[in-house]
């Protein structure tokens, strides 16, 4: 059984309550902190990465930083591929990969903020009070035409060296440490998931923290 499944089968509370005696107080306090810190209205989007392990140190960096809706468009990825890079992260994220651009505007139903070198908007002057998905390009060719077309803002990241462009995941690293320091304190709070969502997010984190299988067994017995 898949983990999506186990969370349709299941009820959240149901799943909480009769996982939590297999856990331990410590794994139990961390995903109640971590829960507390995460953003729902910040997102992550990566266009074609041209080096997919550049794209994983990405995926890294966002769920050390509290965000955990990604997105992948058009990379091409292994199965089991980044286990090193993402330093088992993955598993904490939601990382949705679409086909194409297309399929990935077509489903997004928050502002996108396309980061390139000719962004007109400064990322210190980027909105903190609306939900935003940052969307980068790959380490060659930045993003496409059809993505900067498509974008609701341009911004750039600032530099002052003689260097042109940074590299993918440091780019990426700059912009989310800037803009969700900014952001918490525009919140006046750690993270902005309801009520509804932590309990989701908890549901899930159980489930990930015993292993699918564990769970299910659980699962069956406590509540078949």
């Amino acid at each position: 059984m898949m983990l999506e499944e186990l969370l349709q089968t299941y009820s959240k509370e149901g799943i909480i309550h009769h996982l939590h005696t297999f856990l331990t107080e410590e794994r139990i306090a961390r995903i109640d902190q971590v829960l507390a810190c995460r953003l729902n209205s910040i997102e992550v989007a990566l266009e074609a990465p041209y080096d997919i392990h550049n794209g994983l140190a990405v995926i890294r960096t966002a769920e050390a930083l509290g965000v955990s809706q990604l997105h992948f468009i058009n990379a091409q990825m292994k199965k089991g591929q980044g286990k090193n890079t993402t330093k088992g992260t993955l598993k904490w994220t939601r990382l949705t990969r679409h086909e194409t651009l297309e399929d990935f505007l077509n489903k997004k139903k928050v502002l996108i903020a396309g980061a390139c070198a000719e962004g007109e908007v400064p990322l210190e002057e980027l909105p903190l009070d609306l939900p935003l998905c940052f969307l980068f390009g790959n380490e060659r060719e930045g993003l496409s035409e059809e993505a900067k077309q498509q974008a609701d803002i341009l911004f750039k990241v600032p530099m002052y060296g003689m260097v042109e462009s940074l590299n993918l995941s440091v780019a990426a690293a700059i912009t989310l440490y800037d803009f969700l320091k900014r952001k918490r304190a525009h919140l006046g709070k750690e993270g902005d998931f309801t009520k509804q969502e932590i309990l989701e997010e908890k549901a899930r984190f159980y489930i990930r923290s015993l292993g699918i299988e564990q769970s299910n067994e659980i699962l069956k017995r406590s509540l078949s």
